[in-house]
């Protein structure tokens, strides 16, 4: 979904599906489109319940509000912005 990311999470009911985690690409080469763009998928992630949870590289975290990892340390997600 190369650039669609968008499109897709817009397509997404998030009340009849469990979504954990969402990791969205946020590298566009028109830097204004990135901001929009950027801008509208952290709007809908919001208001699905999510909390923006950091940048690495280019891609930007999500995680669902109330989630709870793993206490296993090995199934844990870690990257320079945090852990979820």
């Amino acid at each position: 979904m190369e650039g669609a990311e968008l499109e897709v999470l817009e397509s997404v009911d998030f009340s009849a599906v469990t979504v954990n985690v969402v990791c969205a690409e946020a590298l566009y080469f028109d830097e204004l489109r990135w901001e929009e763009r950027h801008r509208k998928v952290r709007e809908k992630l919001e208001s699905a319940g999510f909390r923006y949870d950091g940048y690495e590289r280019e891609m930007v975290w999500f995680v669902r509000k109330g989630f709870k990892p793993s206490a296993n340390p090995a199934l844990s997600r870690k990257w320079p912005g945090g852990q979820f």
